[in-house]
């Protein structure tokens, strides 16, 4: 086995060729969302990890039995369309099992989606991959300006020679002195560093938001809340409604189609959410049954309104009690301030 130095390898390229970049950032996801979701009790000739490559990937696979064994197969959608205009032929080349056939959908075997659409994960890993590999471009140069300090120009050779001859100095800590007055007349200086400055801070906010949207579209809980200062629960939750909805499309097609596995095969496959996933599932369900256990809010709108209510009146009601005792103290000081001055 080959150590790392001994390969050649272009690190720069992971950045500024940005088709690598891409493809390394959605395969980076890929290994990410392969924990997405936990198996139980399939074949061991339907590797977990291939069925969900395949299904993130492509959208959908076919599983079918071939020479008595079971397989995950992935092809292509084609044939005559049924009445809801979806297609009946599952089309399949594999070189390993000399297999290059047409299957039917509907009784050949069972037909696994990612979604309802079969987009799989890589239209929506792509478009942010794209975005996050701008950014850090961008990122990048940005780092690199801010070295520019300041900006310096000269009107002529000589005067241009002056300069980075006083510049050399300065970096090398050498003490210099310019005595020219042409010198000062001639040369022309600009503050750059507090634009560039400005400018990586919003590509860093930018890149924050583009990656947390990117995990809160697959179920991943990233909070791109922009402010600087503390953000309230009701803050900190407002993505929890956007991470459930595709992650659950995503798990019903699965169920529905290893329900069928099940059924037309007689095995026991199960499926549910892993990992992270699994945590966020759990915490929605606790959230449910405490909304679910709350009174109506209807119902209980008038009353809430009275005793809100009831509660300024108290504190008002209060208040002017402290001030009416204030207002007593202060004639009681005064009255008893007269005696003191008409006895003297």
């Amino acid at each position: 086995m080959k150590h790392f130095r001994d390969f050649d390898f272009k690190a720069n390229s992971y950045l500024m060729d940005k088709d690598i970049a891409i493809n390394n950032y959605i395969h980076y996801m890929l290994c990410r969302t392969q924990s997405m979701f936990l198996y139980q009790n399939l074949p061991e000739s339907i590797p977990a990890d291939i069925l969900e490559l395949y299904l993130q990937t492509k959208g959908h696979c076919f599983i079918t039995e071939i020479n008595g064994i079971l397989y995950a197969l992935s092809g292509t959608l084609g044939g005559e369309l049924d009445e809801y205009f979806r297609f009946k032929e599952y089309f399949v080349t594999n070189p390993a099992l000399k297999l290059s056939k047409s299957f039917n959908i509907k009784n050949d075997g069972i037909l696994i989606k990612n979604d309802t659409m079969e987009l799989g994960l890589l239209p929506l890993l792509a478009r942010y991959s794209v975005l996050l590999i701008e950014n850090a471009i961008s990122m990048r140069n940005a780092t690199i300006n801010a070295r520019i300090l300041t900006i310096i120009s000269a009107p002529d050779e000589r005067t241009k020679q002056s300069a980075e001859l006083y510049l050399n100095k300065i970096e090398k800590g050498e003490n210099s002195i310019i005595g020219d007055n042409p010198f000062f007349d001639g040369i022309k200086s600009q503050n750059a560093s507090s634009a560039f400055g400005r400018t990586i801070e919003q590509l860093i906010a930018l890149h924050q938001y583009i990656k947390a949207s990117m995990f809160n579209e697959i179920g991943l809980d990233a909070n791109y809340n922009m402010k600087k200062e503390r953000i309230n629960s009701q803050e900190a939750q407002l993505s929890d409604d956007f991470l459930l909805p595709f992650i659950d499309n995503m798990i019903n097609n699965r169920q529905q189609a290893i329900d069928k596995i099940n059924e037309k095969y007689n095995l026991n496959i199960s499926i549910q959410f892993n990992s992270t996933w699994l945590t966020n599932e759990l915490e929605n369900e606790k959230q449910q049954a405490v909304y679910a256990s709350m009174p109506d809010i209807n119902s209980e709108s008038l009353e809430s309104r009275q005793s809100e209510n009831e509660i300024v009146d108290v504190e008002r009601q209060a208040i002017d009690e402290l001030q009416t005792d204030f207002e007593n103290q202060e004639i009681k000081q005064e009255d008893k301030e007269n005696e003191q001055d008409n006895q003297i």
